[in-house]
């Protein structure tokens, strides 16, 4: 039994034995470094995947037209878009059916969307202010809080939609064949600001030009 001890005792204390345990740490210790300084490389690879996405998202947008078929493609690639928190002010949307999505908290401030459809879509606390809107059509559609101030509305159908009140709408440019409703007054529409002037200013052509003095209240121009 001695002996078996004293054998032992000299493998645990060979110079073999602990340079193979310093060798082993070592390997640790280089894994954890190694794993530490690919985190940056990790982080970019997230960030390209996520600029990829965003460009994929954008480009489907891109390339819907008018009465597009709308399917499981361009809505995702709007909620994406959304989900990513990006920004989509100013942009120009045409064309496109968009399905069951959540937009709650959308920026589409200054925006132009039209020919385009939007069915059971929620735009809770959405910014659709100074936007224009041209024929649309928003079928059960939740715009709960949501600002609908200094838009131009044209050719919109909003009479299925959720969560409306006249305030939302103050200084937009309504024209007689958007369709609110049946239990929203138009006429507590507050459109102190809403002006040919003021709006024709953003488009310089005399087509809106014609259109926003039919939309346009006549005391108000």
């Amino acid at each position: 039994m001695k002996a078996i001890n004293s054998i032992t005792d000299r493998i645990s204390n060979s110079r073999l034995i602990k340079i193979a345990d310093a060798v082993g740490k070592l390997a640790i210790f280089v894994a954890i470094l190694s794993w530490f300084f690919e985190i940056d490389d990790r982080r970019i690879a997230r960030e390209n995947a996520r600029q990829d996405k965003l460009y994929k998202a954008f480009e489907i947008l891109a390339n819907q037209t008018f009465l597009q078929v709308g399917g499981e493609i361009p809505s995702l690639a709007l909620q994406d878009i959304v989900n990513e928190g990006v920004s989509l002010e100013a942009i120009q949307l045409t064309g496109g059916l968009y399905r069951s999505i959540d937009l709650s908290g959308i920026n589409l401030k200054d925006a132009w969307i039209d020919e385009s459809a939007f069915k059971d879509v929620k735009f809770s606390n959405a910014d659709l202010s100074n936007t224009v809107l041209d024929d649309m059509v928003f079928d059960g559609s939740d715009f709960t809080n949501a600002s609908f101030s200094g838009a131009i509305l044209k050719n919109v159908d909003l009479s299925k939609a959720t969560g409306l009140t006249p305030s939302q709408f103050n200084g937009a440019a309504i024209c007689p064949d958007v369709k609110f409703p049946s239990n929203f007054d138009q006429t507590k529409v507050d459109k102190t600001g809403a002006s040919v002037e003021r709006h024709y200013a953003r488009y310089t052509n005399d087509y809106w030009k014609t259109i926003l003095e039919k939309c346009v209240t006549p005391a108000k121009r």
